[in-house]
């Protein structure tokens, strides 16, 4: 008969071999220079995971639109950021074996609030290149795709798609806008939260509002962009 602590090493092995699986099926899609980072979470029904999304959508090949969904903010006091596994910029792949890679923000914000319990969050972080691996003179094409700037990556990524796509017919073109339109006014959003919270920041800095009314003033805020 096995004791329990066998029993809790082999609970432990199968999380380990889980996570393995789960890690070596995503690095065979994205390639090695990505880190799969795996979070184990309890989420109450009633809570929330405490992250801030920034999406990012384009036209693949098959002139769908796919979107990629990035960790924008970590709240430090809520269930991610007690977790201290994921952070900033993080690509979220799949939660509960749902996958949420490519798909449209508001499916993977419905998905992220609708999971509760045990939760296994998934997400992809690109690994930090050394600057002596890259030649940006010799070989300036591999010095844009592992650069530093997630960002500019992304508007690189975004603007040759939109290129690629100038000799579409007219529905291709609509679509494109109406989404260009869509994300405009994401961004519109998000930049005017941003000038708020700088302005909160400086009245933090010159002592004219306490640091607790700062962070209440800076969730609030945050509630308002793709918090989950």
């Amino acid at each position: 008969m096995e004791s329990s602590n066998q029993i809790e090493k082999f609970q432990f092995s199968n999380q380990l071999d889980i996570k393995e699986q789960i890690s070596q099926k995503w690095i065979k899609l994205l390639g090695s220079n990505y880190e799969i980072q795996i979070s184990d979470i309890y989420k109450p029904p009633d809570g929330r995971l405490g992250i801030s999304l920034h999406s990012v959508s384009y036209f693949g090949h098959d002139d769908e639109i796919y979107t990629h969904n990035y960790i924008q903010t970590v709240l430090s006091d809520e269930i991610v950021g007690l977790d201290g596994k994921l952070k900033r910029g993080d690509e979220l792949l799949e939660v509960n074996n749902k996958i949420l890679y490519r798909k449209d923000d508001t499916y993977v914000i419905k998905i992220l609030k609708s999971v509760k319990h045990q939760i296994k969050l998934v997400c992809a972080r690109r690994k930090i290149q050394q600057f002596n691996e890259i030649n940006p003179k010799t070989n300036p094409k591999r010095s844009r795709s592992t650069s530093f700037d997630k960002t500019t990556e992304i508007v690189h990524k975004a603007k040759s798609m939109e290129t690629l796509h100038l000799t579409d017919d007219i529905l291709s073109i609509s679509k494109r806008k109406t989404t260009a339109q869509t994300t405009n006014n994401h961004k519109n959003a998000n930049f005017q939260v941003l000038l708020q919270m700088d302005e909160l920041r400086r009245q933090l800095n010159k002592d004219l509002i306490s640091l607790d009314n700062y962070l209440i003033e800076i969730k609030k805020l945050l509630n308002g962009v793709n918090m989950v």
